[in-house]
């Protein structure tokens, strides 16, 4: 527990030293990622692709997912509501 830019720099420096030991796989999850999301406040230190251990190859926000599941939503009701009024019509002919 502490500051997270400390814990940040304490586990870059155990990289280093597990790169030292030969361990050239080792790296950093969640740490200077190239994702819309940025630095994580929590990260791993990982040997191998962050699906082993069950994690997202990039992680994102979840609420970017909001939008698209909003629109869908929206598209599914004003279907429904067109077929419930093309049914009802259709049927007072």
């Amino acid at each position: 527990f502490g500051d997270i830019d400390e814990l940040r720099e304490k586990a870059k420096r155990r990289v280093g030293v597990l790169h030292e030991r030969g361990e050239k796989a080792a790296y950093l999850y969640g740490v200077d990622e190239d994702t819309s999301v940025g630095n994580l406040n929590a990260f791993f230190l990982l040997m191998d692709r962050p699906s082993v251990y069950n994690l997202p190859e990039k992680p994102r926000l979840p609420q970017n997912n909001v939008l698209p599941g909003f629109m869908t939503s929206l598209a599914t009701a004003a279907v429904l509501t067109l077929a419930t009024a093309f049914s009802l019509w259709s049927r007072k002919k």
